[in-house]
């Protein structure tokens, strides 16, 4: 199994796409694949080297679990 802890960033996107359809935005559930794919796209973009779109990240995060975007 492949996964975004082992730099498979878009394969791991690509599962979270899958839960947007079965979790919309609306859905109480959605802020856990909605985090989930922040913490993702932080990473990936650190291990990329491109500081804006990690700190874009972090912004995203914290308007989904703000305590959460404080410890990235």
């Amino acid at each position: 199994m492949f996964s975004a802890c082992q730099g498979f960033y878009d394969a791991a996107l690509d599962i979270l796409r899958s839960a947007l359809e079965r979790f919309p935005t609306s859905c109480r559930h959605s802020s856990i694949w909605m985090t989930c794919e922040q913490q993702i796209r932080f990473t990936a973009a650190l291990h990329r080297g491109r500081l804006s779109v990690a700190e874009e990240a972090i912004d995203n995060l914290a308007s989904v679990a703000a305590l959460e975007a404080a410890y990235w």
